[in-house]
C-alpha cells in the first residue's frame, strides 16, 4: 500500500499508548480490532506485535494483514479479516461476543453490512467529517465497547 495513505492514531492498552498503524479511513474490522487489542491485549501481546510501540492493522502484510501481497505474492487470507487475526493472536476468538462482532465485521469488509450497522455508520462518518478523521474512529470504539460487554 502507499504509505502517504497510511494514519496512525493512539490506543491505550495496559496502560501504555501504543500507535496503530492502518489505511485511512479504516473499516469497522480494523477499528475493531485496535479495540480488541486495547481491550485484551497484554504486556507479552504487546512484546511480540507492537515493535517500537507501533502495531500494523490491516496494512504492511503482517500477520495481521489479510489482503494479497504484490511483494511476495502471498494470497489473500480468504477466511479472515484483521480483526479476525489479531482476535487469534489474544486467544479471545472464542469469546461469544467476540465471535459474533467477528462474524459481523467480516461481512461487512466483504461489502454485506447493512444499512445501520456500525460498519456502514463508520463508512459515513468518514465521508462526512473529511476535516476530523478520528470521528468515526472514535465512535466506533464506543459502540465496539458497549457491545462486548453487552
Amino acid at each position: 500500500m502507499d504509505e502517504s495513505r497510511l494514519i496512525e492514531f493512539p490506543i491505550m492498552c495496559q496502560g501504555l499508548q501504543i500507535i496503530v498503524v492502518t489505511h485511512e479511513a479504516p473499516h469497522g474490522d480494523e477499528i475493531f480490532a485496535a479495540t480488541l487489542v486495547e481491550r485484551y491485549g497484554s504486556l507479552e501481546f504487546l512484546e511480540k506485535h507492537a515493535k517500537d510501540d507501533k502495531i500494523l492493522l490491516g496494512v504492511g502484510g503482517g500477520e495481521f494483514d489479510e489482503h494479497p501481497s504484490v511483494k511476495d505474492g502471498t494470497p489473500r487470507k480468504e477466511d479472515d479479516c484483521c480483526a479476525s487475526l489479531v482476535a487469534k493472536a489474544l486467544g479471545v476468538d472464542g469469546e461469544p461476543n467476540v465471535r459474533s462482532a467477528i462474524k459481523y465485521v467480516f461481512r461487512a469488509d466483504q461489502g454485506h453490512d447493512v444499512d445501520f450497522g456500525i460498519c456502514s455508520v463508520i463508512k459515513a462518518l468518514h465521508q462526512q467529517n473529511l476535516d476530523d478523521p478520528q470521528v468515526a474512529r472514535r465512535w466506533a470504539r464506543l459502540g465496539f465497547m458497549a457491545k462486548l460487554d453487552d
